[in-house]
């Protein structure tokens, strides 16, 4: 753990640096870099993220992105999303859950209990919900709940959030998702805390969505800069 604290304290130190790195590679472009653009504006258009989840435009944009982010593969092999209305059901069923969360903002996190209590109802939530066909349930709730709650929940995936936190890829699936959450989320939290307005100048620009997208671009600028062989 002593090296996860290291890489948040130098991406902390050097965020605007990272940012710079994921502009220059432009890892995310084409239709998911647009089909996102696209989702986190009709999302900003709602009043509320029940009122969006109850929109069906909405919801078959988010599972539009997802799949363009690498979460539906053709062929046997490979992440698989379960069907748009199995995963519309799902957000809809624990709509009340999300609405209940959406006044959290990650970088407004800053008393320990708050932030802990946040993290487990998120956690609970991601699992429960049906958005991956697979039981690697972590990056593909955690991707559609950043198009739900985009001021509270970063994007987890492995080439870079796992990564990143981890020292190496790992193939996380079942409770495991549960127990890399809650090791990851407090961290996430305090990048947000520590960088909070950091890259508020980038707003909308390329996949600066949000303070949490912003969080996500500076890891992947942060594993593309020292972690390449990682």
């Amino acid at each position: 753990m002593a090296n996860v604290q290291a890489r948040v304290d130098k991406l902390a130190e050097e965020f605007e640096k990272c940012l710079n790195a994921f502009e220059r590679r432009r890892p995310f472009r084409g239709p998911s870099l647009h089909l996102h653009l696209a989702t986190i504006r009709l999302r900003r258009g709602f009043p509320n993220a029940e009122a969006a989840l109850w929109d069906d435009t909405f919801l078959a944009m988010v599972y539009g992105t997802l799949a363009s982010w690498g979460m539906h593969r053709a062929g046997t092999q490979g992440p698989k999303l379960v069907d748009l209305g199995v995963m519309a059901d799902s957000l809809r069923w624990h709509a009340t859950d999300i609405g209940d969360l959406e006044p959290h903002r990650l970088s407004a996190l800053t008393d320990e209990a708050e932030s802990r209590e946040v993290g487990r109802r998120l956690c609970d939530l991601m699992a429960d919900l049906r958005v991956s066909a697979t039981e690697s349930w972590l990056v593909a709730s955690s991707k559609a709940l950043h198009h739900v709650l985009p001021d509270l929940v970063p994007p987890i995936d492995r080439q870079y959030t796992l990564r990143f936190f981890y020292g190496y890829k790992p193939n996380i699936s079942g409770d495991q998702g549960a127990a890399a959450f809650r090791r990851i989320f407090p961290h996430l939290r305090e990048l947000a805390v520590r960088c909070a307005g950091k890259g508020s100048r980038r707003r909308f620009a390329q996949m600066h969505t949000s303070e949490t997208k912003v969080i996500d671009n500076a890891i992947v600028g942060y594993v593309r800069r020292y972690m390449k062989k990682a």
